[in-house]
């Protein structure tokens, strides 16, 4: 018997995303609460059905099997179905589990969350780190649950409300993650050139920004871990779990310049620049000649920015906070120093017109960008977009609450002057456009597995010509 099991969702429902999803990389969240775990002597099992049981038939025998007192999960809003079928399979074979889920869509809505699946005893709201490890020693020792913070769960048929977590002000102090019990060999290289296995790191949490179509689980304030913390769990990883590639799940990693800079002359000094290959995210603004070319240097393979549009107006609207120019240079400067860059747009945001949508994807084709990925927006609880969807402003049409159309390809939104369907048809173009240029066609075998380039040659090309909307839809 296990205390606690930790595990992503198994998919017994398929998600509206049809498109070429492969889990690359264990899932941080879970990783740091079995680190957390671990460290209290508390014991665990972490589960990684996504890899190794996707649709979820051995799920129900490995918890019979660990009979734990505690199994949560953790998803967004596209696999919230998921995650209330699996809570159902566990109440089944371990009636007495207290089965816990968290993640941005519960984060969001808590309450609705626990009113919508009655699977579900509770919910952790935000960092779990603290609420998992009270949560455990409650159940344990059979008391109360009103006092801890964080908690959202039932009572008596009531849903009960605790007051939020205070956000933990020194990351520091949590321990490393844990991937023990995962196989790091069944996850999937999306880029031809990164080296398995990959293990994801978290330097930093919280975002400052407001985008409105962001939800940040982790707050609005930044808290960065010290450089050498950071370095020293890079090279416990790859000691342990001999990580080749490590994969920065920050919202921006580089807010801070100075930071950065002492984080990859760390890298350099420990010799992991040799070792290990790097990727993060990164705004396009906080980014300079001097880091860029000091990133290289300690390892750094590919940054991605959130660029969002190629139409000024829809650029300021998002709340970005950027302008195209300074896109461009970012691009420019990673693209000097042999760094592959990636860029994230939006497709669907208020003012949306076919016009502004060529001119996204004229932005991406003349920007020298490796590798592109356009988004349908998305109304994921607890954005400005949501909000506006909600309330039909800026033009929004609220289409579904079936969260298994909150993902990139939509479904569940659409404009007033652009349908559904042509949004989806528009943004599969973008992709047919980006990616099957002439000039772009020879270096795709260079950046992606064949197998990587036939899903999406399938699924953008086939099945988005298949799927063209009738004219004036």
């Amino acid at each position: 018997m296990v205390e606690v099991v930790l595990s992503r969702v198994p998919r017994f429902l398929s998600a509206h995303y049809q498109g070429p999803n492969n889990e690359i990389l264990p899932n941080a969240g879970l990783a740091y609460l079995a680190g957390t775990l671990r460290a209290a002597g508390i014991s665990y099992r972490l589960m990684e059905p996504l890899t190794a049981d996707p649709g979820g038939r051995d799920f129900s025998r490995e918890i019979a099997l660990r009979r734990p007192r505690i199994v949560g999960f953790t998803c967004a809003s596209l696999d919230i179905d998921n995650a209330g079928l699996a809570a159902a399979a566990v109440k089944l074979v371990a009636p007495g589990a207290f089965v816990v889920v968290g993640g941005a869509h519960p984060s969001a809505l808590p309450r609705e969350t626990l009113e919508q699946y009655p699977e579900f005893d509770g919910v952790v709201v935000g960092e779990g780190e603290l609420t998992l490890l009270e949560l455990t020693a409650a159940i344990r020792e059979g008391r109360e649950l009103r006092g801890i913070n964080g908690l959202v769960y039932r009572q008596d048929g009531q849903i009960v409300v605790n007051p939020p977590r205070e956000q933990i002000a020194d990351i520091d102090d949590l321990p490393f993650p844990c991937f023990d019990g995962l196989d790091l060999r069944r996850y999937r290289q999306f880029y031809a050139w990164m080296n398995a296995p990959s293990l994801p790191v978290g330097a930093s949490r919280g975002c400052p920004y407001r985008c409105n179509f962001c939800f940040h689980p982790f707050g609005a304030t930044v808290r960065a871990r010290r450089p050498a913390n950071v370095v020293r769990e890079i090279e416990e990883d790859h000691r342990t779990y001999g990580a080749r590639s490590i994969v920065f799940v920050d919202e921006s990693f580089t807010l801070d310049n100075e930071r950065t800079e002492e984080f990859c002359r760390l890298m350099i000094a420990e010799g992991l620049d040799r070792k290990i290959g790097w990727l993060l995210l990164s705004r396009v603004d906080c980014v300079s000649p001097t880091l860029v070319a000091l990133m290289k240097q300690a390892g750094c393979t590919l940054i991605s920015f959130g660029v969002e549009s190629g139409n000024p107006q829809i650029l300021r609207q998002i709340g970005k906070r950027v302008t195209l120019e300074q896109a461009r240079e970012a691009l420019r400067l990673c693209r000097r120093q042999g760094i592959y860059t990636a860029a994230s747009f939006q497709i669907g945001q208020p003012g949306e017109t076919p016009a502004t949508v060529r001119e996204t994807v004229s932005f991406a084709m003349n920007a020298d960008i490796d590798y592109a990925n356009f988004c349908l927006t998305t109304p994921i609880p607890g954005t400005q977009i949501a909000a506006m969807a909600r309330e039909g402003k800026g033009g929004l049409v609220l289409l579904s609450t079936d969260w298994r159309k909150y993902d990139k390809t939509g479904g569940a939104l659409e404009l007033r002057n652009l349908s559904a369907s042509r949004l989806a048809w528009m943004q599969r173009l973008a992709y047919m456009r980006f990616y099957l240029r002439p000039s772009h066609i020879k270096r795709l075998f260079e950046l992606a597995p064949l197998s990587v380039f036939i899903r999406y040659l399938w699924w953008s090309l086939l099945q988005g010509w298949l799927k063209q909307p009738a004219a004036g839809k």
